[in-house]
């Protein structure tokens, strides 16, 4: 069955259906598979994946070579294939709805849910270090979820458990053959192999002694009204306390009010938990538990402890604390209380050895820089911004902080934004090189310049962009000649010495369907480069927003390839041989999205309800080829839009790939 997506798959195809003149329009190989080809799927590593209706097949990127064949595969769903999100893996599920968990590279089947006995899977969690995969599902048949743990070598199912385990809010894997697991109520260290339970606690001593009645509360929560509510909890280990635990978790309470006229009100109140357990036997750390009033928000481990933050439900005001790794001590504040801050934390980003908390309301959002060594602010009233901030760029010791709304530099010294009024955009309206940030403004149109440590950004374009279409910037790139700026239908090229040596728009499709097409098309590839391997330094936050941070300076911007074997796990540990292969490709993959392409691509309108696919140079602006779009409105392809590479599905059997710059 051909299913039409509008996805950044849709404008790939047209590439190689061009009538005029077009350099990349031969395909660089040609695969002849065993049956007629239902569908093709790119992985997020660039495996290729096709499917007929009696296989599974993966094919060689490269050559078109058959790397594997899986005969037990068969009649896959096009809409159910996934690519697994923070895993090399895809899964698919058939026309029966058996799914099937695989590894790109091999072929191998890591989970195949009809071999597990399971009709539903409700969650699942990879445990890389311990060649682990955990499973919640329903066996066929039983209201009530199992938990079974699968080998992730071969596929095989290595023990299954029901009873207390229908909900699990957080897993952890430890990496010498135990994992860690909190559900509602209880916190647990389990071997992988084996599934022996090697510690059980409850999450709050206290509550103990109701052992029977919390476990059957765990048991039957998967169908209770409580099991039923989003879960916010979380687990937290850490180098800087290698022997202990730490568990959050949200609490719900409801409040009923009689006002005077009679008539009552029902309020939801919240606090949270917090304990600690030892690692190797399970025993409690603190004397107590901790539970704070407030919402949930960011778990931030730094050298001193754990810094914990509680939001409130009017967002007037919330706290930062510390809490003392061993003792459970709160460290921060009057009696402990922590240090009061505006609005609701809401991210966190360590930068130049400075912690920056950011809180907000729903009219503006507060950054605060916390001295994690005294506990105290380094500035007592915070700066304010416009928007909930998305993403933080160092220049020299200030940070050039973006929100959806509007773009400032905070001053570290001064603890101020720097610009007299703060510049209109995102992140889109940002790009950097050797040292000079360059950044549109959507309000008069002109791009600027932020030499690395200045306290003022200078006007660098000498006229406004004035982009047709009202279309603000989407993205902005430095390349030879200067900065192209470009948004959907538009693309301009100002030079460093601010002179616009083009500026071209070119009129969409009335037809919205092929736009957004193109629209994504366009965001896939940006989303890859930020989105996949991106280092944000919130690396704990339970309900937090990461915020993205651009640092040159930054270790994890250094090594790559040490940020992306984080990641997929230690080869030399797993021994898995996919898992080097993981590692290769997805270093391989970064550094191609981080590479420059020369053109883009805009879908135009070419005759009366005529369209198609404009291929723009980024050197002139002008028009490579036009893709003439008529002849086949539902092909079967796939782009790979990091490696350029359109796999489209010729005739019944073949598969051809056509490369493009």
């Amino acid at each position: 069955m051909k299913t039409h997506y509008f996805s950044f798959m849709l404008c790939a195809f047209l590439l190689m259906q061009s009538t005029t003149s077009f350099s990349q329009n031969t395909p660089v190989w040609e695969s002849e598979l065993s049956g007629s080809i239902m569908w093709q799927k790119v992985t997020s590593l660039g495996n290729v994946i096709a499917s007929t209706g009696t296989s599974l097949i993966g094919v060689d990127p490269a050559s078109g070579k058959i790397n594997w064949t899986l005969d037990k595969v068969q009649y896959t769903v096009e809409d159910r294939f996934e690519n697994i999100n923070g895993t090399p893996f895809f899964s698919v599920t058939d026309n029966k709805g058996v799914l099937f968990i695989i590894e790109p590279f091999e072929g191998k089947i890591l989970f195949s849910s009809a071999d597990a006995g399971l009709e539903k899977i409700s969650d699942k969690y990879f445990l890389y270090k311990s060649n682990g995969i955990l499973i919640i599902g329903n066996e066929v048949g039983q209201k009530e979820p199992v938990m079974i743990m699968v080998d992730m070598t071969t596929g095989k199912k290595s023990w299954k458990k029901d009873g207390e385990f229908s909900r699990i809010s957080s897993c952890f894997d430890l990496g010498n053959d135990e994992f860690v697991i909190s559900t509602l109520f209880y916190v647990y260290k389990i071997a992988v192999k084996s599934g022996d339970v090697k510690w059980k606690k409850c999450i709050d001593e206290k509550f103990a002694k109701y052992g029977a009645l919390l476990s059957m509360m765990d048991k039957n929560a998967a169908n209770s009204e409580l099991g039923k509510k989003q879960v916010t909890a979380a687990l937290v280990i850490t180098d800087f306390a290698k022997d202990l635990v730490f568990m959050a978790a949200q609490k719900e309470s409801k409040k009923e009010v009689t006002g005077s006229d009679g008539k009552k009100t029902t309020t939801i109140e919240y606090s949270t938990i917090y304990n600690a357990f030892k690692i190797s036997n399970g025993d409690y750390a603190w004397a107590s538990t901790i539970e704070v009033n407030g919402k949930l928000g960011l778990l931030i481990p730094v050298q001193n402890g754990l810094i914990v933050t509680h939001g409130t439900m009017n967002m007037n005001n919330s706290a930062v604390n510390l809490i003392n790794y061993t003792s459970g001590q709160r460290m921060w504040g009057k009696k402990g209380n922590g240090i009061n801050v505006k609005g609701s934390p809401e991210g966190n980003a360590e930068i130049n050895g400075k912690m920056m908390i950011s809180s907000g309301n729903d009219r503006a959002s507060f950054v605060y820089l916390l001295n994690t060594a005294a506990g105290t602010m380094d500035f007592e009233k915070p700066a304010k911004i416009s928007g909930e901030i998305q993403y933080i760029e160092t220049s020299g010791n200030n940070l050039l902080i973006a929100t959806e709304e509007e773009i400032n530099l905070y001053n570290t010294t001064t603890g101020e934004f720097g610009f007299d009024k703060s510049l209109k955009g995102s992140s889109k309206n940002i790009t950097s090189n050797d040292g000079t940030i360059y950044v549109v403004n959507n309000k008069d149109e002109l791009l600027y310049q932020l030499k690395s440590g200045a306290t003022a950004a200078t006007l660098l374009s000498k006229n406004p962009l004035k982009f047709q279409g009202k279309e603000n910037v989407t993205h902005l790139e430095v390349r030879e000649k200067g900065i192209l700026i470009s948004s959907e239908q538009n693309i301009a090229l100002v030079d460093f010495s601010g002179n616009t040596l083009f500026n071209k728009y070119y009129a969409a499709p009335d037809q919205p369907g092929w736009k957004k097409a193109l629209l994504i098309a366009n965001a896939a590839y940006g989303a890859y480069a930020t989105a996949a391997y991106s280092y944000s330094s919130a690396a704990f936050g339970a309900v937090s927003n990461s915020i993205e941070v651009k640092d040159p300076n930054s270790k994890a911007a250094k090594d790559i390839t040490g940020a992306i074997s984080n990641a997929y796990g230690d080869a030399a540990k797993s021994g898995m041989s996919f898992t080097k292969n993981c590692i290769a490709a997805a270093t391989k993959r970064f550094k191609a999205s981080s590479e420059s392409t020369n053109s883009l691509f805009m879908m135009i309108e070419i005759g009366k309800k005529q369209y198609g696919l404009a291929q723009i140079s980024k050197e002139t602006g002008e028009k490579i080829a036009t893709i003439d779009m008529a002849k086949d409105k539902t092909p079967s392809y796939d782009l790979d839009i990091v490696e350029n590479t359109v796999y489209y599905k010729k005739g019944d059997t073949k598969l051809q790939a056509f490369k493009f710059q």
